[in-house]
């Protein structure tokens, strides 16, 4: 029976996490992990300019060596980048045998997880995934999205979570009432407002929606 995966988005501040690998995957890797809160170590005999430039910012532990066993060691992620494919499968049962969730690069079978194909609007993250299937298509679809959803939904996201928040602070409205009011204003024309006029239009139509409805 075909097993679909499951998608969920992880909380990573202060998990150990480690990269086996050191080329332009593995560094691929790492930037997408950049700013999540992880802690990241990386192990390769060799890496690339800019694996090395985070490491001597401190942004990631650097390892120029081999992998060995204990690198595994109190990590909660392991993603496994190196150029050989019988290290890789290595790699990732030692991992499995630990509990340790991992992801193997170009080898979907020897993965718990796939990382999606993504990009952030603010808080606002779209992914998309094929599965572990097809990432170029995943790629492509992303960049589509990327055009469609512009910069201006981070300003968009922002402007709503604070409507949000002010329209549940009021006590007299039942819940029912609130996700009704929010829903009304993502469905008005509060976002073509921000695209045409910019955000100061838009605060004052917030201000005025909010206003009439509370």
């Amino acid at each position: 029976m075909a097993v679909e995966p499951y998608p969920v988005n992880l909380i990573l501040r202060n998990k150990a996490v480690v990269v086996i690998g050191g080329g332009k995957i593995a560094e691929r890797k790492i930037l997408g992990l950049l700013g999540t809160g992880a802690k990241i170590t990386v192990v390769a005999p060799r890496a690339t300019r800019k694996i090395k430039a985070l490491a001597a910012k401190k942004e990631v532990t650097l390892k120029l060596r081999n992998f060995m066993k204990e690198d595994l060691k109190g990590s909660q992620l392991v993603f496994v980048a190196t150029d050989t494919e019988e290290l890789n499968k290595e790699i990732s049962r030692l991992a499995r045998e630990r509990r340790i969730l991992v992801n193997c690069v170009d080898q979907p079978e020897e993965c718990d997880f796939f990382v999606p194909s993504f990009f952030r609007r603010g808080s606002l993250m779209i992914t998309i995934s094929t599965g572990g299937k097809l990432p170029a298509l995943a790629r492509h679809l992303r960049k589509e999205l990327e055009h469609f959803y512009s910069p201006v939904f981070e300003k968009y996201v922002k402007l709503l979570a604070e409507a949000r928040k002010k329209i549940y602070q009021q006590n007299a409205l039942s819940f029912s009432q609130k996700k009704e009011l929010i829903e009304n204003l993502i469905q008005s024309e509060l976002l073509s407002i921000l695209k045409q006029g910019g955000k100061k239009p838009a605060k004052k139509f917030i201000r005025e929606f909010l206003q009439k409805n509370l």
